[in-house]
């Protein structure tokens, strides 16, 4: 009897979401994960710092690079339903071959959620775009 391995779109949302949190903090952030299916109880995975690290010499001036607790939930969430959308990715509704197939699929997702929303973050403290928003 075959199984069917589909990407989880849970754990796409919470990769991006470790992986947000420790740009945004710029510590590493550790996380026990016990996905169903697994042979082993855990899997301990870390999620670095994409983003630069400041030293004390310099104040990095990237917006997106603040205080981990500023982390728009609402964006997040609606990038990735955004993502999720089966038009947009059809492959996270598709039986993967293999579970590191699934894993692929879930890694680039979750870094396509991360990239865009940075994005967007940066493009919201740019000066024309804080005109338009004022003229609201």
């Amino acid at each position: 009897m075959a199984t069917n391995i589909f990407p989880t779109r849970s754990f796409i949302r919470f990769k991006a979401k470790s992986q947000l949190i420790a740009d945004l903090s710029g510590h590493s952030v550790v996380a026990f994960i016990n996905r169903p299916g697994d042979r082993s109880a855990e899997d301990g995975t870390a999620f670095s710092p994409i983003a630069p690290q400041n030293t004390d010499d310099e104040v990095s001036t990237d917006p997106v690079c603040v205080n981990f607790e500023a982390l728009d939930e609402s964006l997040l969430r609606d990038i990735a339903s955004t993502l999720f959308h089966p038009s947009r990715h059809p492959e996270l509704y598709e039986s993967c071959e293999s579970r590191s197939t699934a894993m692929e699929i879930e890694s680039a997702i979750a870094a396509e959620i991360v990239n865009t929303y940075k994005h967007i973050k940066r493009k919201e403290y740019d000066p024309a775009i804080q005109e338009l928003n004022s003229l609201l």
